[in-house]
């Protein structure tokens, strides 16, 4: 089951409507799987936590991504699988400090999708500096942009 992203953060709006638009998505949205999906918003973050059934996973970042997380620049990763679910926590460890941030949802994109309109989120400048950092991360094989993977949208909640 796929989770549409509820985040609008700094960096670029990702729309439920935008996100429909894709094939595999708009199938889902057509059998009206999306209302059933569409996480509860309400405006007590907290609240909302502590009523989620929260598990701690782990999600690794660079020390690049981990600078761009921090300032608020990164609301989001591209994976080639799925790590937890909306509601689950991570933290991620900067210059000795900690900071647990939650997932809110997971959607599936191909990385030339997420490289071409999401890489403000992503906490890249450009779309060649997102392409050129994959490079660099998967440099034994050649890098396939079309490849599906999912997109873990995440907030800071402590």
């Amino acid at each position: 089951m796929w989770i549409y992203p509820t985040h609008s953060g700094r960096g670029g709006h990702v729309s439920a409507w935008r996100l429909s638009r894709l094939p595999i998505l708009r199938a889902s949205v057509e059998r009206g799987e999306r209302s059933q999906t569409q996480p509860v918003q309400t405006t007590d973050k907290k609240k909302d936590c502590e009523a989620m059934t929260m598990n701690q996973i782990e999600i690794l970042f660079k020390r690049e991504m981990k600078e761009q997380i921090f300032l608020g620049n990164k609301i989001c990763t591209w994976r080639n699988k799925i790590y937890g679910e909306p509601g689950d926590t991570f933290p991620v460890y900067y210059d000795g400090e900690e900071r647990i941030y939650t997932l809110l949802g997971v959607v599936p994109m191909q990385l030339s999708f997420v490289a071409k309109y999401l890489y403000t989120p992503e906490g890249f400048v450009s779309e060649d500096s997102m392409l050129r950092f994959m490079r660099a991360l998967i440099r034994w094989h050649s890098l396939d942009v079309q490849r599906w993977g999912s997109e873990h949208f995440f907030e800071r909640t402590a």
